[in-house]
């Protein structure tokens, strides 16, 4: 073999190549004594004289690193030669602690390339071996894309160990919602993600806990909105179930006899009318999970042409949730629906509530005050003529549609029926007609040209319902206040033991009769000062 040929042989364009193809500045690194070359390569007093190429070069030859310099004598044995010795120990710009610590976690790129093309950080193989004769610019290089990688695994395994505990922490938290319904009033949320929420789906439909899988589909009543990253299990009370069911009742008894109409078209839009209840409204996406609605009470259209798959009249209760959040919920049903949710009939007692906890609070005095059971026991909370109460409205939203299919939600009525004294004011409420029942298309049609008798729901009704389910939710609130009252009661008598017993501990009785006093608090300080005291006068 002739000169040895690092790169595409010893000619001087290869040697123009190797200069300017390196991708290293001489400049850099630190001075070497430069290999014997050929005559060529002699100065004027026959001394070598010093190269502008790379003292030596570390190439791959045959799968194994070959040192030598680009203008080797053909005389000399090219496996002999070994690069000259550096006095400080490998080329590198790192300390010692960062050489132990990223030796450990080199980062292996393997890219096969012609040696005379220009070395990038992606076609450079790093290792502990190879970081002796790699670049301080790469090296840098490459200790910063292996941080980036580490925190971007850290950050990963993170947020996917606290997004299963978010799934866990829901499942268990749906599988106590009986129990915890006993003794809460106001709905449970947490804040899942879309795929959080799929994830907690999954794992109750795979769940070998039939009871589990059966309440989850069937009891348990939720809402969940993508949007806000909101699930939400409602509790719903004593005041939501006497007035929804009284709604629906009077509703079902309406319909129900418009369906013995004399009238063809009025009994066919009367009989395709159906109470759909607490049914789940779903609103899909095009990927992924679809947000989930558990209306109070609802109604289908049942035999349309158009197979309509939501309610057309939804109505809802806000005993513990504000008028915002019926307004939230009845802009969902209207606009996610595109207006196939032809009505939202909401029933703002949020003021009733509020009252309420005042209630509670006088409450929790009264019993705190009692000086025996005897007394508690002759106390009806249900009766007390000091409970104070609030007013009641009722809201009704329609769609409103606009240009090129737009649909918007519209405020058409919001009266209040019930005073702060709980008195009801006639006035004329829900204002529905069958008409609102049935789906759109088929009420602009010729078959929904017709005029029956709207549905009739009295202020004093509702106001009768709110009354029943008062009395029942205050039975069962009396209940958890007079147990709260108790433990607390509890404790404050196991604290005031305790400081006794401390109180105690602080003078004890020897055996001779004598009394010894302890130096725990500033009367016993004084009286020890003054027995001393007494002392130094008789000396």
């Amino acid at each position: 073999m002739g000169d040895f040929d690092v790169i595409g042989g010893n000619s001087p364009a290869s040697r123009s190549q190797l200069e300017t193809n390196d991708g290293f500045s001489n400049s850099r690194t630190e001075p070497r004594t430069p290999e014997l070359g050929s005559k060529a390569n002699q100065g004027r007093f026959g001394l070598p004289s010093p190269d502008a190429t790379p003292e030596y070069i570390n190439a791959p030859f045959n799968n194994h690193k070959v040192y030598g310099s680009a203008h080797a004598d053909p005389q000399l044995d090219v496996h002999s030669q070994t690069p000259p010795p550096t006095p400080k120990g490998p080329l590198t710009n790192k300390t010692p602690e960062e050489q132990h610590h990223f030796s450990q976690d080199a980062i292996h790129i393997e890219v096969e390339e012609p040696a005379s093309e220009r070395p990038s950080a992606s076609s450079i193989h790093v290792s502990s071996a190879d970081q002796e004769t790699s670049h301080p610019s790469l090296s840098i290089t490459q200790r910063l894309l292996a941080l980036s990688i580490r925190f971007i695994n850290l950050a990963t395994q993170r947020s996917s160990r606290a997004s299963g505990a978010q799934v866990e922490d829901t499942i268990r938290l749906i599988r106590s919602v009986p129990s915890i319904r006993r003794t809460r009033v106001t709905n449970l949320r947490k804040k899942l993600t879309a795929s959080q929420y799929g994830e907690v789906r999954k794992a109750i439909q795979s769940s070998e806990d039939a009871q589990l899988q059966a309440f989850f589909e069937d009891k348990l009543r939720f809402d969940y909105t993508r949007s806000k990253k909101l699930f939400e299990i409602r509790m719903p009370t004593a005041v939501h179930e006497f007035v929804g069911n009284g709604i629906a009742a009077a509703i079902v008894n309406w319909y129900t006899q418009l369906r013995a109409s004399g009238d063809e078209k009025v009994a066919r839009a009367a009989s395709s009318v159906m109470d759909a209840g607490s049914t789940d409204v779903e609103f899909p996406f095009v990927k992924g999970e679809s947000d989930s609605k558990s209306p109070d009470k609802s109604f289908m259209h049942t035999n349309c042409e158009r197979q309509c798959e939501f309610p057309s009249v939804v109505v809802e209760i806000g005993f513990t949730q504000s008028r915002n959040d019926l307004i939230d919920k009845a802009e969902s049903y209207i606009r996610r629906s595109k207006g196939e949710v032809r009505v939202v009939v909401g029933v703002a007692l949020d003021k009733i509530y509020q009252a309420e906890k005042r209630n509670e609070a006088r409450l929790k005095s009264i019993y705190m005050g009692a000086r025996g059971p005897d007394e508690i026991k002759s106390y009806r909370y249900e009766e007390d003529e000091h409970n104070e109460t609030g007013e009641g409205s009722i809201i009704i939203w329609r769609p409103e549609f606009g240009r090129r299919g737009t649909v918007t939600t519209m405020c058409v009525r919001n009266e209040i029926f019930r005073d702060n004294n709980g008195k009801s004011i006639d006035s004329p409420l829900l204002g529905l007609s069958l008409q609102d029942f049935i789906c759109k298309k088929t009420k602009d049609s010729s078959t929904g040209n017709f005029v029956a008798r709207p549905p009739e729901l009295l202020a004093a009704d509702l106001c009768k319902w709110i009354d029943e389910g008062l009395v029942r939710y205050r039975r069962k609130r009396n209940k958890k206040v007079k147990k709260d009252v108790e433990n607390e009661k509890r404790e404050q008598k196991r604290a005031e033991g305790q400081r006794n017993s401390k109180n105690k501990r602080g003078m004890s009785s020897p055996g001779d009769g004598s009394r010894t006093f302890t130096s725990e608090g500033p009367g016993t300080r004084a009286r020890i000062a003054k027995g001393l005291g007494n002392i130094l006068k008789g000396l």
